[in-house]
């Protein structure tokens, strides 16, 4: 078996990544769905979607619902495209290593692998939750320099699409007991992102695929957050408005981010044609020329969609207070002002600690699970703090994380938080290690083996 070539599928929420194993990184990243035009037949599927040149007015699909896959189906379509057209593999003639939601259903294992070997036609298969390879690259990386590291101890970060995980992990093995998941993701952000610029600026509900760009583009995580909102009480005066031009469809298929400075020199530029023009009809012409983008301005918006990871308790907060028939004021700071609604006849419609998420931050749930851990293990726990998911590359995500993990840490401990340059795919690098290696061949099922016992040849050991 260790001839045979070993697919190696990231299989996200958002996104996957799939490659050979024993490759560097993986051979292509796109999105884990379809999406069909407005008004055409046409269906794009994975690499056809990302090389789409249209980004607006997508219908998308997604094999994903609330972190587990529910339709089997589309997503057989996207490992077949995948592994046959970006790859050029044959799956006959490969084995399969495959990620999958921490808890997965028995049914959605079942129903897997019966698309990997019925369907498909694999050779072989694996699957195990993302965090695990995450933490088997983590050991290879740092092995020499981290006790924790070299005993697999450590807390895996896990920020994906639809769930933010914290996940410890003993001598390689997940404890399952202390794991923790944060019902926030990279779904959740642009949803609130359209929610916020629909309500302020223009309609986006329907450009969930567009507006995934623009937060990816523009969005950070700010380190004082209400430093950050005071400076940006004034839209005009603002160092964080940033203007996004839309597509057009004509010339600009995709859109951009509009550079402040270029964008004013061009401004000053034309006011001196229009100024130099003779005929009225020139003037207008100059001046239309700057007002033929449809631009999606954001301010405030870039650093309080990531706020959601820190304070999840925040969430729908002004929304169902509009919503309650009252008003949001502004504090000092400019942070909304918890208020208690009541109607006329003094009955209570809505009270602020309704709303939102009620559950921990980000850095509160990597506390949690080491709590919910043996006392002992503190320690390493906390000495190797790893932090992946494509949501953690968001700028200033490690800085913010650290600080805030930082304080609720007791001081004793030796907290060391380890985000690589790429967390996106350092998942998919671990995978890459694993199925290049023997304990591939010792833990995976092949096609013999399930022909023989089917859904139960599935082996849950993990690495």
């Amino acid at each position: 078996m260790a001839a045979v070539p070993v697919v190696a599928i990231d299989n996200g929420g958002g996104n996957c990544k799939i490659g050979i194993a024993g490759q560097a990184a993986p051979t292509r990243v796109f999105p884990n769905a379809s999406a069909k035009p407005k008004g055409e037949r046409q269906t794009l599927i994975a690499d056809q979607l990302a090389d789409s040149k249209e980004v607006s007015q997508l219908q998308l699909r997604r094999p994903f619902d609330r972190g587990y896959c529910c339709h089997l189906e589309l997503q057989r379509d996207v490992w077949a495209r995948g592994v046959r057209a970006v790859l050029r593999r044959n799956p006959a003639e490969c084995g399969l290593l495959l990620s999958e939601p921490l808890f997965n259903f028995e049914e959605i294992r079942a129903g897997t692998q019966q698309v990997v070997f019925e369907d498909l036609g694999f050779r072989s298969f694996y699957a195990a939750p993302g965090p695990v390879f995450a933490m088997h690259r983590a050991a290879a990386v740092l092995g020499a320099g981290s006790a924790a590291a070299r005993t697999g101890a450590g807390v895996v970060v896990d920020c994906g699409f639809s769930f933010t995980h914290a996940v410890p992990f003993f001598k390689g093995q997940v404890l399952e007991g202390g794991v923790r998941r944060l019902n926030l993701g990279g779904k959740a952000m642009t949803n609130y992102l359209k929610e916020l610029v629909s309500y302020r600026s223009l309609n986006m509900m329907d450009e969930t695929y567009l507006m995934d760009a623009v937060k990816e583009q523009l969005c950070f995580v700010s380190q004082d957050v209400r430093t950050d909102l005071k400076a940006a009480q004034v839209a005009a005066r603002s160092p964080f408005r940033r203007e996004f031009v839309l597509p057009d469809g004509v010339h600009n298929f995709k859109g951009y981010v509009r550079d402040p400075e270029e964008w004013a020199a061009k401004v000053e530029a034309l006011k001196q044609q229009v100024r130099a023009a003779e005929s009225i009809e020139e003037k207008r012409r100059l001046a239309a020329t700057l007002e033929s983008d449809q631009v999606l301005a954001l301010n405030n918006e870039r650093f309080m969609v990531p706020e959601l990871l820190f304070h999840p308790d925040d969430v729908g907060l002004q929304q169902q207070v509009r919503a309650g028939g009252g008003e949001v004021g502004d504090g000092e700071m400019g942070v909304s002002v918890r208020v208690c609604v009541y109607d006329m006849r003094g009955e209570l419609l809505f009270h602020p600690d309704d709303v939102g998420l009620q559950q921990a931050g980000v850095a509160e749930a990597v506390v949690q699970a080491v709590t919910a851990c043996h006392p002992a293990l503190a320690p390493l726990l906390y000495s190797n703090v790893v932090v992946v998911g494509g949501v953690a590359a968001c700028p200033g995500f490690r800085e913010r994380f650290t600080a805030e993990l930082r304080a609720l840490v007791p001081d004793c401990a030796d907290l060391n938080v380890f985000m690589p340059q790429d967390p996106a795919v350092f998942t998919w690098e671990g995978m890459s290690g694993f199925g290049a290696s023997y304990s591939y061949s010792r833990l995976a099922v092949t096609r013999q083996q399930y022909n023989e016992s089917g859904g139960a040849a599935g082996v849950r050991q993990y690495l």
